[in-house]
């Protein structure tokens, strides 16, 4: 879900789509995707080991990797199939791989174990973080082509219509963002965002003493 922005609106959900075309992987370390099965769910079912609790997740961060090359090697018109579905299926792998080996770091038998799920926990939730971000940018980006008090009635509103939502999935989605910024997405919003964040927890901290 993405985060609210500083003045509490929500930016245009699309920008997670056009997060799904631009986001970097490595296809030709792809292992199979998430359709493999259960098999291995849970990162204590490969053994309690620390060399077991690394391949588990390296399989998952490797699944993740393999659902991104997906949306990135989609051809023709992008849908929920091509796009949508593999990313989910990319987020819910990262997912997972922090969330377990977290678990194990805190209830590891041993402290070879809890270790190396400390180390694997920061290893995943780094690429977890990035596709966040990614998501983040290009929302922000979007969002600050709108007057957040007026997001109905700004004229932004029906160039996102036409440049966006009309050609929908008959194109790909780096260009309806191009189209409708006029640019290529840039950090400039996020920028922003995060010295308003900052800014505001200084505030609030300060306000507390």
């Amino acid at each position: 879900m993405l985060a609210r922005s500083p003045r509490g609106r929500r930016p245009p959900s699309f920008a997670v789509v056009v997060a799904c075309a631009m986001l970097p992987a490595c296809a030709a370390a792809a292992a199979p995707t998430s359709a493999q099965g259960e098999k291995a769910l849970h990162a204590w079912e490969g053994g309690d080991s620390p060399a077991a609790l690394e391949a588990w997740v390296q399989d998952r961060l490797r699944r993740a990797d393999a659902d991104v090359a997906r949306v990135l090697g989609a051809k023709g018109a992008r849908s929920v199939a091509n796009t949508l579905r593999p990313y989910d299926d990319a987020v819910n792998e990262l997912l997972l791989a922090v969330s377990q080996s977290s678990v194990i770091y805190g209830v590891g038998a041993t402290r070879e174990l809890r270790d190396k799920a400390q180390s694997l926990t920061q290893t995943a939730n780094a690429a977890y973080i990035y596709t966040y971000a990614l998501d983040k940018v290009i929302a922000l980006d979007f969002f600050a082509q709108f007057d957040a008090r007026n997001l109905l009635g700004d004229p932004a509103g029906m160039r996102y219509r036409r440049a966006v939502l009309a050609p929908g999935s008959t194109r790909p989605a780096a260009e309806l963002a191009r189209d409708f910024l006029g640019r290529e997405p840039n950090l400039d919003a996020y920028r922003r965002w995060m010295l308003a964040e900052f800014d505001a927890e200084a505030k609030a901290s300060s306000a507390a003493r």
